[in-house]
C-alpha cells in the first residue's frame, strides 16, 4: 500500500530537508547582522552567503528564505498528508474486503465493536505515524545533522555546549516509549470492549428493553467505563511525567548554552551575535528532539494497532474463485457419502449417507443441535467436512465458492436486512436488478401486495436489520431476494417459521409451480417443525445427534415407530386441544 506513494513520500521528505537548511540561514544573517550593525564588527558571513554584502540585502534575504522555508513546510506536509490519506484509505478497503472474504467460522465469533475500531481507530493511528511522526523524526535527524556540524564549524568551543543534554532526552523518550506501549495496548483494548457493549446494545435493544434490563446494561457499560478511564488516566500521567521532566531538561539545554555564550561573550571569545545565532540554532535543535518522546510513544500505539490490523489480515480466507460472467445452472441432484463434520473436538454431524434427487423436495427434520443448519452450510460451501458432497455428480471441493453458491440459494431463519429499501434489499443479490424482476421475487415470495400497501412501496426505508417490519415480513424479503437469480437448490433453514400457515402453503406453491424453464427440475430442501410443511415434501429426512435416522415420506414415517411419528402425534394431540371447545 505504501510503496506506490514512496517517490511523492521522498519528495516530501527532501522538501522538509531543504526547509530545515533554508530555515537556519536566518541566524546566520542575523548574527552578522548583530555583530555589524550594534557592534561594528565588519561584515563577515560564511562562504554560501558571501555575496550578501549589506544590511538591507541582509534584511531581505532573511525574509526570503523564511517565506521559502515555509513554502517547502507545506509542501512537505502536503506530501505526507496526502500519503498518509491514500494508503490509509487503501488499508481501509483491504480491511474491509478481507472481513468479507473470512471464514464462516471465523465470522461467526468475531468480536463486531472491537474489530470496527480496528479498522477506523487503529488504521488513524497508522495514518498520523505516516503523515506527522515519522516525518518529525526524519525532520529531527535531518535537523541535528545540518545544525551540529554548522554549530562547529562556526564556534567548536560553543558548540560543546549543545549537545550534553540531547543524549539525556533521548535516553528518556526511549525509555517512556517502553513503558507507554503496554499502557496503550491496555486502553485501546478496553475501548474495544467498550465499542462493543455499545453496538450490541444499539443492535439489540429490543431485547434489553424487552426484559427491562436496561439498569444493568447500564451498570455494565459503566463497569467498563469506569476500566477504560482508569487504564487511559494511566496513559495520560505517563505523559504528563514525561512532558514535564523533558521540559526541564530541554530548558536546561537552551539555559547551559546561554550562560556558557555569555561567559565566552565576557571572556571576549565570542560575539553577542554568535550566542543569539547559538542559542536560535539550538532552540531548532532541542525542541524537535523534545517532541522524540510523543513520536515515540506514538510509535508504540502504532505497533499496537498495527498488531490489531494484522491479527485480521493475517486470517484465512476464502478463495472464491474466478467470476463467471454466465454461471451453470444444473439440475440439483444431491448426494451425500459418509459426510462428517468435526467442531470444536465434537462431532456434528457422523457418517451422513443419502440421495436428493433433481427436481424432489426434501424435508429436514430433528431437535435442536442435531445438525439442521450444519448440514446446510455444507451446501453453501460455509464449512470443512470429510467424506463426499456431490452435485450433479460433481463434488463441492473441486468447484470454485463462487460457482457452488451460484448453484445453492439459502435462506436463514433470522435473515439479515440492511439499512436500505425493501427494493433495494430484494434486489441485492443481483448486481443490475430491473424492477420487474423484483416486484417478480417479491411475488414469488407472497410479499408483492404486502409491499405495494406501504406507503413508499419498494421505496421503503428499513431500519437497521429490517427492524421496521414483522418477522414473517422480514423472511419474505429475504426469501425474494434469493428468488431473484435462478438457482437449481433452494434451501430454507426454518425461513417460513415466522409466516402463517396459510402464506406458507402459498409460498411453497408458488416454488412447484415457476415458470422458469430453467428451474423447472430445481431441488427444495426445507428445514421445518411443522407438519404441514414437511407432510408435502417428496422425502423427508430426520437427524438426531448428528445421525440420519430415518428417511421417507410423510406417510410412511407416521407409519413407523421414531422421533417423527411423536412429534406428528404431539403436534395432533395440541391441534385438537386448541380446536376443542
Amino acid at each position: 500500500m505504501f510503496r506506490k506513494y514512496l517517490p511523492l513520500y521522498i519528495a516530501a521528505l527532501l522538501a522538509a530537508a531543504a526547509g530545515t537548511v533554508l530555515a537556519s540561514l536566518p541566524s546566520l544573517l542575523l548574527r552578522s547582522l548583530l555583530d555589524s550593525g550594534l557592534g561594528g564588527a565588519p561584515w563577515d558571513l560564511p562562504g554560501p552567503l558571501g555575496w550578501v554584502g549589506s544590511i538591507p540585502w541582509a534584511i531581505g534575504c532573511m525574509l526570503a528564505f523564511s517565506v521559502a522555508a515555509a513554502g517547502l513546510n507545506f509542501l512537505s506536509g502536503y506530501g505526507t498528508q496526502r500519503v498518509s490519506e491514500d494508503a490509509a484509505r487503501d488499508l481501509r478497503n483491504q480491511l474491509y474486503s478481507h472481513l468479507h472474504l473470512l471464514t464462516w467460522d471465523e465470522l461467526q465469533k468475531a468480536p463486531t465493536g472491537d474489530w470496527v475500531q480496528r479498522c477506523t481507530s487503529d488504521v488513524d493511528t497508522l495514518k498520523r505515524l505516516v503523515g506527522l511522526q515519522f516525518p518529525e523524526v526524519v525532520n529531527s535527524l535531518l535537523q541535528a545533522l545540518w545544525i551540529l556540524p554548522l554549530l562547529f564549524t562556526v564556534e567548536p568551543r560553543l558548540a560543546w555546549f549543545t549537545v550534553p543534554l540531547l543524549p539525556v532526552v533521548l535516553g528518556f523518550s526511549y525509555f517512556f516509549f517502553l513503558k507507554v506501549e503496554q499502557a496503550f495496548k491496555q486502553s485501546d483494548e478496553s475501548e474495544g470492549r467498550l465499542s462493543g457493549i455499545l453496538q450490541e446494545n444499539v443492535t439489540g435493544v429490543r431485547v434489553v428493553k424487552a426484559f427491562a434490563r436496561q439498569d444493568f446494561e447500564r451498570l455494565k457499560f459503566a463497569r467498563e467505563n469506569d476500566h477504560y478511564r482508569r487504564v487511559t488516566r494511566k496513559l495520560i500521567n505517563f505523559f504528563a511525567l514525561y512532558w514535564a521532566l523533558v521540559h526541564l531538561l530541554s530548558f536546561g539545554q537552551l539555559g547551559l548554552v546561554l550562560g556558557a555564550g555569555i561567559m565566552a561573550v565576557q571572556a571576549g571569545q565570542v560575539t553577542t551575535g554568535t550566542v543569539v545565532m547559538f542559542m536560535t540554532l539550538t532552540g531548532m535543535l532541542v525542541w524537535p528532539i523534545r517532541q522524540l518522546g510523543r513520536v515515540l510513544t506514538d510509535l508504540g500505539k502504532a505497533k499496537v494497532s498495527w498488531s490489531r490490523i494484522q491479527e485480521i489480515l493475517s486470517k484465512p480466507i476464502e478463495d472464491l474463485g474466478e467470476r463467471d460472467s454466465e454461471p451453470r445452472l444444473w439440475s440439483g441432484r444431491l448426494e451425500f457419502r459418509g459426510v462428517t463434520v468435526k467442531k470444536d473436538e465434537r462431532t456434528v454431524l457422523e457418517a451422513l449417507s443419502f440421495v436428493i434427487e433433481a427436481g424432489t423436495t426434501a424435508a429436514l427434520l430433528g431437535p435442536t443441535g442435531s445438525g439442521k443448519s450444519t448440514l446446510v452450510q455444507l451446501l453453501a460451501g460455509l464449512t470443512d467436512y470429510e467424506g463426499e458432497i456431490l452435485l450433479d455428480g460433481h463434488e463441492l471441493r473441486s468447484l470454485s465458492k463462487r460457482e457452488l453458491r451460484a448453484q445453492v440459494g439459502l435462506v436463514l431463519q433470522e435473515p439479515w436486512l440492511f439499512a436500505k429499501t425493501i427494493g433495494d434489499n430484494i434486489g441485492l443479490a443481483h448486481e443490475h436488478p430491473r424492477a420487474e424482476e423484483i416486484s417478480g421475487a417479491a411475488a414469488l415470495a407472497r410479499f408483492h401486495e404486502g409491499i405495494s400497501r406501504f406507503p413508499e412501496g419498494y421505496n421503503t426505508l428499513l431500519g437497521e436489520r429490517g427492524v421496521t417490519l414483522s418477522g414473517g415480513q422480514r423472511q419474505r424479503t429475504a426469501i425474494a431476494q434469493m428468488l431473484l437469480r435462478p438457482r437449481p437448490v433452494l434451501v430454507f433453514d426454518d425461513s417460513l417459521s415466522a409466516v402463517d400457515n396459510h402464506t406458507d402453503a402459498q409460498i411453497r406453491d408458488s416454488l412447484r409451480n415457476r415458470q422458469d424453464p430453467s428451474l423447472a427440475k430445481g431441488t427444495v430442501i426445507l428445514i421445518s417443525h411443522r407438519l404441514s410443511t414437511l407432510a408435502q415434501a417428496d422425502v423427508i429426512l430426520v437427524l438426531e445427534h448428528g445421525r440420519l435416522v430415518q428417511k421417507g415420506t410423510h406417510a410412511e414415517l407416521a407409519a413407523q415407530p421414531g422421533l417423527y411419528r411423536r412429534m406428528a402425534e404431539l403436534q395432533n394431540a395440541l391441534q385438537k386441544e386448541w380446536l376443542s371447545p
